[in-house]
């Protein structure tokens, strides 16, 4: 027979709730200037690791590519730390309609390769 003492839920506070409205306002800026950052070393990663491949990291569509992809990556960050930011409902729309925006046939290889993906199984994501 186990022994666990279970932990007491009604004790669990989010001390978030706890703060003032001020201070609330401050950890959200806080927040958002840290995933600014991390968002800044994770494009300098993707800009870096695009140049060793040999692409034009200078062309201006390539400029404007990067930057829509740094603004998803900073919207998916946002919304994980419960955030708001402009790009989360288009996304939104584009996954649950993912026909609409990929096409039939691009709809099952997506799928396909996002579920081996997070399953962990090996897949060819290139093609």
């Amino acid at each position: 027979m186990s022994k666990v003492v279970n932990f007491p839920s009604d004790k669990i506070v989010n001390l978030e709730k706890t703060l003032s409205k001020s201070d609330r306002e401050t950890l959200k800026d806080n927040k958002q200037q840290y995933l600014d950052k991390v968002n800044e070393q994770i494009t300098i990663g993707i800009l870096n690791s695009m140049a060793m491949v040999g692409l034009n990291i200078f062309d201006k569509k390539f400029g404007e590519d990067l930057f829509m992809i740094m603004e998803q990556i900073k919207a998916m960050m946002y919304r994980n730390a419960k955030l708001n930011h402009s790009l989360q409902d288009l996304l939104s729309d584009m996954f649950q309609n993912k026909t609409k925006y990929f096409g039939e046939n691009e709809l099952i290889k997506i799928e396909d390769d996002f579920e081996k993906y997070i399953l962990n199984e090996e897949t060819d994501l290139s093609s």
